[in-house]
């Protein structure tokens, strides 16, 4: 196999971003000395070469600095394997973060001889890790505000998340709270547990992005209410399926509102009822038997008055019926 010219090795090391150097160990001494940085590290750390090499880390360093990173030094001298660890560094005032990685360089008597350090600039990852969570928090705090009940379940229908809403539901309907990692079956009745295994069938197997349905129950307490459950499937960027967002609406009050505009709608077919039909039949009496007061003799019209007056009696009692039923459709 043809070997590599080392100066493209160099070259390499040379011309990249990240900060690379070589310590030669003296572990007898305790001492770490400074044979080698490459460019990126004298830009990172603003020194020059001659104030680094054939120095010692000690010098270098602060004491408190140098008390940590010795101590990472030696583990990894004494371990012969490579390691890792984050760091902050502070210059002119900017915080900046630090990815070190160290390889033990091994003579033949399985020695470490030297360290090979490796400084990656990690701070723009940790900001954009700090908005990430920063986004996190504030898009949790806003499920966590929302009265809306909301559980995430994964493909294998365990809980990865309940938000304040559910947590209060679930001590409230069954005594305790949902556990993150539990199967969500074990939260439901056997009845439920069918409905609910169907429901997600109805999405994985329709490719459906979402399925919503309205459910009532009772709480303990014996408060009833009603639920509009909506089931959405999360997927990530790419399609892949995540899982199933279960997200409940309360409409309690709707529910109400909807009976009492039926209750209503009911009364007043009802009193259309009567004013189209009840009333017509003793108005029809009355105006026929005053037309018969005009055609018919003297002695008949005891009887027509008597006939008179319990139309009269019964146009007043269907009155009296629109009239109640307009107060209690009012109330």
């Amino acid at each position: 196999m043809k070997k590599v010219c080392p100066s493209l090795f160099v070259s390499l090391v040379e011309q990249t971003n990240d900060a690379v150097f070589i310590l030669r160990v003296e572990a007898e001494k305790r001492r770490f000395i400074i044979e080698y940085v490459n460019a990126a590290y004298l830009r990172k750390f603003s020194h020059t070469a001659e104030e680094l090499i054939g120095k010692d880390l000690k010098e270098i360093l602060s004491a408190e600095k140098y008390e940590l990173v010795s101590k990472q030094l030696f583990s990894c001298v004494n371990c012969k394997s490579p390691f890792s660890y984050e760091e902050t560094i502070v210059l002119d005032n900017e915080t900046l973060f630090s990815l070190s990685e160290a390889f033990p360089i091994l003579d033949s008597n399985q020695e470490v001889t030297h360290l090979i350090g490796l400084s990656k600039d990690i701070t723009e990852l940790k900001r954009q890790q700090a908005l990430l969570y920063e986004s996190e928090n504030t898009l949790q705090a806003i499920i966590n505000s929302s009265d809306n009940i909301t559980l995430v379940i994964d493909p294998g229908l365990r809980i990865i998340y309940a938000n304040t809403a559910a947590q209060h539901h679930a001590r409230r309907l069954l005594g305790k709270p949902y556990e993150v990692g539990d199967l969500i079956m074990n939260y439901l009745t056997l009845e439920q547990q069918k409905t609910a295994a169907m429901h997600f069938d109805d999405i994985l197997l329709s490719n459906a992005k979402n399925y919503a349905f309205e459910h009532h129950f009772t709480y303990p307490d014996g408060e009833k209410v009603w639920l509009l459950r909506k089931y959405y499937s999360a997927s990530d960027a790419r399609g892949n399926y995540l899982g199933i967002v279960v997200n409940s609406v309360n409409i309690t009050q709707r529910k109400k509102n909807e009976l009492e505009i039926q209750k209503h709608t009911e009364a007043l077919r009802e009193i259309a009822k009567i004013q189209s039909h009840e009333i017509r039949r003793p108005v029809a009496n009355i105006i026929g038997l005053t037309e018969m007061i005009n055609t018919h003799k003297p002695h008949e019209l005891e009887e027509i008055v008597a006939h008179l007056h319990k139309s009269a009696l019964e146009l007043d009692e269907v009155i009296k019926q629109v009239i109640t039923k307009t107060y209690n459709f009012n109330v």
